[in-house]
């Protein structure tokens, strides 16, 4: 098992800095974009935890998919000469990306899906308060209306009373 794990290393750690960033920006990208694109209102530790998430999803997709996927390439290409090899490694590696995006489409993101809870149960809070002013304000304005008729009409029988002006 030590030497299968070894084995597997060997294929999936980046060989330099700028193979790491080709491999595993993307994923650091989008962690930060599914952070920033949280509902509104959500708090800073619950969008870090949400980058987070994306970034686990991402990177655990793309180290095992992209990872077994080289190392798959490697074993099958047996013994061809180097610039062949790697090659046919980097292919196998894309290969297992693309394997790994429905894998990062459509893996439960508990953390996103609460946050998504929240905002909407804050919207319906929001509206239902919304609703009860406007309800209130309706009540308010109809008591006022009659106050004004009781008035109009008082005023139009005194008016109209014989013998006032007289």
């Amino acid at each position: 098992m030590r030497r299968f794990a070894a084995d597997i290393w060997k294929y999936v750690k980046p060989s330099g800095v700028g193979d790491a960033a080709m491999r595993f920006m993307p994923d650091l990208f989008f962690a930060g974009m599914a952070a920033m694109n949280a509902p509104e209102g959500t708090d800073p530790v619950k969008r870090a935890l949400i980058g987070l998430e994306d970034a686990g999803i991402g990177l655990g997709g793309s180290l095992a998919l992209g990872g077994l996927s080289r190392y798959g390439a490697a074993k099958m290409s047996g013994h061809l000469p180097e610039k062949e090899l790697l090659k046919r490694i980097e292919r196998g590696g894309m290969v297992g990306d693309l394997a790994a995006m429905p894998l990062i489409a459509y893996a439960p993101r508990p953390m996103l899906e609460a946050s998504i809870s929240e905002a909407i149960e804050r919207q319906r809070s929001q509206e239902a308060l919304t609703a009860t002013q406007a309800e209130q304000g309706r009540q308010e304005l109809g008591d006022d209306y009659l106050q004004q008729d009781i008035q109009q009409r008082a005023l139009a029988a005194l008016l109209q009373s014989p013998g006032l002006f007289v």
